[in-house]
């Protein structure tokens, strides 16, 4: 269901699914450790390798949104999917390969002419949770997610875009945050803090460099994507190691006509 009015925007579009979820060879755990048997063996990661041992049902809120389009702004809160970045398939901070979450935002609602370009950007905050099949810990379950993005695009230079995103997780603690922690501290701590079991504030922040050239004249277009998880421990990290943690994708993509169709070629690595 989708509805406007006056600068107000929203869709409800919920998602009900049901897994049949029959046995199948899982890695045996067991579940002395305080974790789940079903959890993913190799590393202290949540990607459960089944979902418990009966079927089960989900129902959340899909791609629903209300959102408030006001003198260039927008502002809102969301379940929708995220895409980051130019790619078609692999982008790497953002995209649709799982649920969308809870999550508000601020940004743009269209394009800003600064002289020099058209600027967008967006910021927002998002709660996820852990699954049913990680621990037994209940004071570990919630996460804090923050995001900005921006998008460029230089004036005289049509088509081309230059962009940058950053992502700050951290735990939430069972008694919360202070408000400061919610809402600056995502973008004001570019510490080194890193994740161990005497820190219990430790964070995880990426970062993405991205640029894209569309040619809608010549049906062409060239983007990449380079991305890094965590901190530089230092200038020798940074100087003797500078890929360290890094992820990249590169694409492009060709359309041509034939005779009465058009024929796209594309190409991604990532």
């Amino acid at each position: 269901i989708e509805l406007a009015w006056g600068p107000v925007s929203a869709a409800f579009a919920p998602i009900a699914v049901w897994q049949q979820n029959r046995a199948f060879e899982i890695v045996p755990l067991d579940a002395a450790d305080g974790r789940s048997p079903y959890r993913y063996p190799w590393h202290l990661i949540d990607w459960p390798q089944r979902f418990g041992d009966a079927s089960f049902g989900t129902l959340d809120l899909g791609g629903s949104y209300i959102r408030v389009d006001a003198y260039g702004a927008a502002f809102g809160f969301s379940t929708e999917n995220l895409w980051w970045g130019p790619a078609r398939r692999n982008p790497i901070l953002m995209s649709n390969s799982g649920p969308g979450f809870p999550h508000v935002f601020l940004g743009t609602g269209r394009p800003v002419d600064i002289r020099i370009g058209r600027l967008e950007g967006r910021l927002l905050w998002g709660h996820l949770a852990e699954s049913d099949y990680f621990d037994n810990n209940p004071d570990n379950d919630r996460r804090l997610f923050a995001g900005v993005v921006v998008d460029f695009e230089p004036r005289g230079l049509p088509g081309l875009y230059l962009g940058a995103a950053r992502a700050y997780l951290r735990s939430i603690p069972p008694g919360g945050l202070d408000l400061g922690d919610y809402i600056l501290g995502p973008y004001t701590d570019v510490r080194l803090n890193p994740r161990g079991a005497d820190n219990p504030e430790a964070d995880n922040q990426l970062l993405s460099l991205f640029a894209r050239w569309a040619l809608p004249e010549s049906g062409f277009e060239a983007y990449v994507e380079w991305a890094r998880e965590d901190h530089f421990a230092d200038i020798e990290d940074f100087t003797l190691e500078p890929d360290h943690s890094q992820g990249y994708t590169i694409g492009l993509q060709k359309v041509v006509e034939a005779g009465p169709r058009w024929i796209r070629l594309a190409g991604e690595i990532a």
